[in-house]
């Protein structure tokens, strides 16, 4: 085994994917990961001798799986964003490009070059504010009709916080589009008269870097009713992993709502 205990940068497994955080398939039985549910690796990083790492499952909306590394050491529903990334690319599965680009007028093409910058723009100047808003609406729409709202703590809450909430009131959110289409002329149209490439996921731009997201658009309702209740149905995994967890360990001193409150 590789003295390598954390994922290495751009390691996949050849089967499922790079997606947990050893370099280790976390997927049962796989050739490329370990026998046991369970693996105590080196971290000598953090000053410790060895840390054990757990395999754990999600199960998706059409009862597919999904295995992760956890150690037990956060809540559950800290690691829902690898699960979730999992099955939301299989709803809305897409070929990734590996440049996107983004029109612009001469002027902002050369102020972009020059200055190695982009300027986003804020989402209330935008001439449909509704494309920011449209999420929080189906959101609310899925809540209202999902079943299991009543028996969790984190759905009650959520659903609760969002019929009172004034949308993005204490955030500056700002925004900028890209396209797959090198050359559109519809783009063309709307923007200017230049297009300039970007690499899909740059080490400074990536999908979750700080407090930036960069994505694709979906536009299909199905689909993004689909992928809210896929975010819910983890949402409801990770409280039911933790409550267990915390019923058979009582050093865990948390409260019972700690899953919701900040």
């Amino acid at each position: 085994m590789s003295e390598s205990v954390f994922q290495v940068p751009g390691w996949q497994c050849p089967v499922h994917g790079g997606f947990g955080n050893l370099n280790r398939c976390p997927w049962p039985e796989c050739k490329h990961g370990v026998d046991g549910h369970s693996v105590e690796v080196r971290n000598i990083a953090r000053g410790e001798t060895t840390e054990t790492f757990h395999r754990v499952i999600w199960i998706g909306l059409d009862r597919d799986e999904y295995y992760d590394w956890q150690t037990g050491k956060l809540p559950n529903w800290f690691s829902i964003g690898r699960a979730y990334s999992y099955f939301a690319n299989k709803i809305n599965e897409s070929a990734r490009p590996n440049q996107m680009f983004h029109y612009t007028s001469p002027d902002g093409a050369l102020a972009i070059l020059q200055s190695g910058r982009m300027r986003f723009t804020d989402y209330s100047y935008l001439n449909d504010t509704r494309e920011i808003t449209h999420g929080l609406d189906v959101v609310r729409f899925v809540l209202e009709d999902e079943t299991r709202v009543a028996g969790s703590p984190a759905l009650t809450d959520l659903k609760a916080h969002l019929a009172d909430i004034e949308p993005f009131s204490h955030y500056n959110i700002y925004t900028t589009s890209f396209s797959s289409d090198p050359d559109s002329l519809s783009q063309f149209r709307l923007y200017g008269p230049v297009a300039l490439g970007f690499e899909a996921n740059p080490n400074g731009f990536g999908f979750f870097k700080g407090e930036i997201n960069f994505d694709r658009v979906v536009y299909d309702p199905e689909k993004q009713e689909r992928l809210i209740r896929t975010f819910l149905n983890l949402l409801k995994q990770s409280e039911d992993k933790d409550a267990a967890l915390i019923k058979s360990d009582a050093s865990k001193k948390v409260t019972p709502d700690y899953l919701t409150r900040v």
